[in-house]
């Protein structure tokens, strides 16, 4: 994809629910995004997820150097999300969502998703495209297991506090014991 465009309905919603934050975006939309006056430059920085790109599951290890390409981890938890959480000095990471399930009982059944996934455009959520990693037997829990032992060797504890689900990689806990007695209303347009 030589000039990749951001979705215009995303565009709409950093400018609304961002501003003010520091952003990391994909290398490939910094031209646009930085040209268009989209962010100022002082409030993003890009992360490159292009050549080389190295599977996690395949290399048995993942990149957190910011400052080189991410490896490809399936989902953005593993590819972006906790890269970052090490760069920030993370040291407990709750993942909260992350079921592992796309409802893939047949081609034809519907999707799930935290949003709605007829909104989801890219080939690799095609029924073949997510069996492939998703399954039971998929890359994706070889993925997490690379992660969970890098994560402890490097003194981070990773805990599952999503309910249900088919990632049993991690040590997992309840949401509520985690945040204590209120439990925090979460959006499901968060992006």
């Amino acid at each position: 994809m030589k000039n990749p465009m951001a979705n215009p309905d995303w565009l709409s919603q950093m400018k609304a629910k961002g501003a003010g934050s520091h952003k990391f975006l994909s290398y490939p939309f910094r031209d646009q995004l930085l040209r268009d006056g989209v962010f100022s430059p002082n409030e993003c920085d890009f992360l490159l997820f292009d050549r080389p790109k190295y599977q996690v599951d395949i290399r048995g290890d993942i990149n957190l150097d910011l400052t080189m390409p991410m490896d490809d981890g399936y989902t953005g938890i593993v590819t972006f999300c906790l890269p970052l959480a090490h760069y920030m000095g993370i040291s407990e990471i709750y993942l909260v969502g992350c079921d592992c399930d796309y409802g893939l009982s047949a081609p034809d059944s519907p999707k799930s998703y935290f949003y709605d996934f007829s909104q989801h455009k890219t080939t690799t959520t095609s029924y073949e495209g997510l069996m492939r990693v998703w399954a039971d037997d998929g890359p994706i829990f070889k993925t997490y297991e690379v992660v969970r032992k890098r994560f402890e060797h490097e003194g981070i504890k990773i805990i599952n506090c999503t309910d249900g689900g088919r990632l049993e990689v991690f040590p997992r806990a309840r949401f509520e014991d985690v945040v204590g007695s209120q439990v925090m209303s979460v959006s499901h347009d968060a992006f």
